[in-house]
C-alpha cells in the first residue's frame, strides 16, 4: 500500500480574463527570459491542471499524490489548481500542463479558437458534473417528470441553468412554458426554497448538492428520459504533442490514478482523513465534507458491465455533437481525432 513520502508539489492559482497568461506562468514557473517554462520535459515528470481547489471532488488525484500512488509508478507529479474549465483548457493548449480533468464541451469548444490537438485518454466521470437533482421523496426521476415544475438554479445564465435547460430539452420541454427556472443563487437559499415549496428540483455541482443534502434534504439525480448517457462527459485530457513525448508517463499516471481509485472509492472515512492532511479547512464541516465525498463517489462510479476509463465511440460522438452545437465555430476533424483508449489498462 502506498505511503506518503515527502513534501507534495501543488500550487493554487486563481484568476480570470487577461490574467490567464500570468497565472499560468506563476503556476508552472517562469524561465529567466520571462517566458512560461511549461511542464518539465523529463519523461517521468507530469503537470496536472485541475479546475478547482476541492480535495474532495478531485480526491482521486489529490489522494493519489498524497499517498504515494504516482511515486510508486516512478512519477513526479505536480498539481496546479486553477479556477474553472477555461483556465485548465488553456493550460494544456499552451503547453503549461500535460494533463487536465475537464468536461468535453470545455475542451472541444476551445479547439477552433486555440488550434491545439486535445485527446481524451481516460473517462473519469459517469454522471454530469453539473446536474439536476430532486428530493428522493418526490416523483421526479427523469426529465419528463420536470413538466410543470420549478427548478432552482444559481443564476438564469450560469452553468447550472445550462445543465437544467439541456436536460429538459432532451425531453422536449421548453423553458418558461413547460417548466420554470428560479434563480435562488445560494445553497442556503435552495434549502429554504425546498422547505417553502418554491422549487421542486435543484441544479448544481457536487459541492452545491452535498451542501443541500447535508441540510437534511436527500436528493437523487434526475436522469435523461431516454436513459442515454449524458451528452456532456468529462475525463482526463492531454494533447497529441504531450502523448508523443510522454506517452509512457501518461500510461503510468493512469495506472497510479486507477490504483488509488480502486483502494479509496467507497471509503468515505479514508478520503476524509486524507483530505484533512492536505487541506484541513475543507473538512471543518464534517457533515458537508462527507456528503460531498459520497456525491463524488456516485458521480464517478463505473456502471456495471463497463470497463473503467473506457471511452465508448457512440458516447463520445454524442458529446462531440453537443460541443459542436454549443460552439461558435465548427470543431475541425471528426470525433475519432479527439479520444483514444490506448492508455486504458486492458484495452
Amino acid at each position: 500500500m502506498p505511503v506518503s513520502r515527502g513534501p507534495k508539489r501543488w500550487a493554487r492559482i486563481a484568476g480570470v480574463g487577461t490574467l490567464v497568461p500570468v497565472l499560468l506562468a506563476a503556476a508552472v514557473g517562469c524561465s529567466s527570459s520571462g517566458k512560461t517554462a511549461g511542464p518539465d520535459e523529463s519523461t517521468d515528470k507530469l503537470t496536472l491542471a485541475l479546475a478547482s481547489p476541492s480535495v474532495l471532488s478531485y480526491y482521486s488525484y489529490r489522494d493519489a499524490e498524497e499517498l504515494g500512488y504516482f511515486e510508486d509508478e516512478g512519477l513526479d507529479v505536480k498539481i496546479v489548481l486553477l479556477e474553472g474549465p477555461a483556465l485548465v483548457t488553456q493550460a494544456i493548449a499552451s503547453g503549461a500542463a500535460d494533463l487536465t480533468d475537464n468536461v468535453t464541451t470545455g475542451v472541444l469548444g476551445a479547439v477552433a479558437a486555440s488550434r491545439f490537438e486535445p485527446v481524451m485518454v481516460y473517462r473519469t466521470w459517469y454522471k454530469p458534473l453539473f446536474g439536476v437533482y430532486a428530493p428522493t421523496s418526490s416523483n421526479i426521476n427523469v426529465a419528463d417528470d420536470l413538466r410543470g415544475k420549478t427548478i432552482g438554479v444559481g443564476a438564469v445564465n450560469d452553468a447550472t441553468a445550462v445543465a437544467a435547460r439541456q436536460l429538459a430539452a432532451g425531453a422536449g420541454l421548453k423553458d418558461g412554458e413547460d417548466y420554470k427556472l428560479l434563480a435562488v443563487r445560494t445553497n442556503a437559499n435552495a434549502v429554504a426554497a425546498f422547505s417553502q415549496g418554491q422549487i421542486d428540483a435543484w441544479a448544481g455541482g457536487p459541492a452545491d448538492i452535498a451542501t443541500v443534502q447535508a441540510a437534511g434534504i436527500d436528493l437523487e439525480s434526475v436522469e435523461t428520459t431516454s436513459g442515454e448517457p449524458t451528452s456532456v462527459g468529462a475525463g482526463l485530457w492531454s494533447t497529441k504533442e504531450t502523448l508523443g513525448k510522454k506517452g509512457e508517463a501518461v500510461r503510468k499516471f493512469i495506472r497510479g490514478y486507477r490504483n488509488a481509485v480502486a483502494d479509496l472509492h467507497g471509503d468515505v472515512d479514508k478520503v476524509f482523513e486524507t483530505a484533512g492532511k492536505i487541506a484541513p479547512e475543507q473538512v471543518e464541516d464534517e457533515k458537508v465534507a462527507k456528503a460531498l465525498i459520497e456525491l463524488t463517489f456516485s458521480l464517478t462510479t463505473v456502471p456495471e458491465g463497463e470497463a473503467p476509463g473506457m471511452i465508448e465511440p457512440a458516447v463520445f460522438e454524442q458529446w462531440w455533437t453537443v460541443a459542436n452545437k454549443a460552439g461558435q465555430s465548427k470543431i475541425p476533424g471528426s470525433p475519432e481525432d479527439y479520444y483514444t483508449n490506448e492508455f486504458v489498462p486492458g484495452s
